[in-house]
């Protein structure tokens, strides 16, 4: 499963990579065919966010902390300080671990209702 990573380097600059998270074949329900399954993570909640069409844009800002995003609706664009820029579609998930240094901006042409999910402990690979 791809994601696509916001991450900050020690010089505080914002970068964004393409990730693979890996899953294997696991037994979920009794008497059925195995699923693709990463492991489960450990979180500190759910948020069910809609930003409305009005707000295009969210200026330079850090995550608050390291946390999953998921595009329900919408799409949502991310820019990083250097220079990079990507469009997630609706399905699209995003890793967000860029809590210090320069931060990204986020736009949302559209609108968009995202879940974000923080998280806690090894996220990747």
């Amino acid at each position: 499963m791809k994601c696509l990573r916001i991450y900050a380097s020690c010089d505080g600059e914002s970068h964004l990579a393409e990730v693979e998270i890996s899953q294997l074949p696991t037994q979920v329900f009794p008497h059925e065919p195995p699923l693709q399954v990463r492991r489960q993570y450990d979180t500190s909640g759910i948020r069910f966010v809609t930003v409305p069409p009005s707000v295009s844009e969210v200026g330079w800002h850090h995550t608050p902390a390291r946390m999953f995003g998921l595009v329900l609706s919408g799409t949502m664009e991310f820019e990083t300080s250097d220079g990079s820029i990507h469009r997630i579609a609706p399905g699209g998930l995003v890793l967000a671990e860029d809590t210090h240094g320069k931060g990204h901006i986020s736009r949302h042409p559209d609108g968009a209702t995202i879940v974000f999910v923080p998280l806690s402990g090894d996220v990747l690979p």
